[in-house]
């Protein structure tokens, strides 16, 4: 799943960032996709766990966090 998400046109920019934990650019950003520029907004919320990328929640009733996949444009 990493390697796929390390590849995909999509999400391989905004995976490197969280990995390599850099800042990119917001010019550098603009110039993205409208799906790149998403997850770069919510990159607060991106966590990588054994390499794969996936956005972190709470439940609306606060039990406890929650991770949903970044799936690949692939899949």
């Amino acid at each position: 799943m990493a390697a796929m998400q390390s590849d995909d046109p999509y999400i391989a920019k905004i995976y490197s960032v969280i990995r390599d934990g850099i800042k990119a650019p917001v010019d550098e950003m603009v110039t993205l996709s409208p799906e790149t520029r998403h997850y770069w907004v919510i990159r607060d919320s991106l966590v990588l766990v054994e390499n794969v990328l996936y956005r972190k929640f709470q439940r609306v009733n606060e039990t406890h966090d929650c991770l949903q996949l970044i799936v690949p444009y692939t899949l």
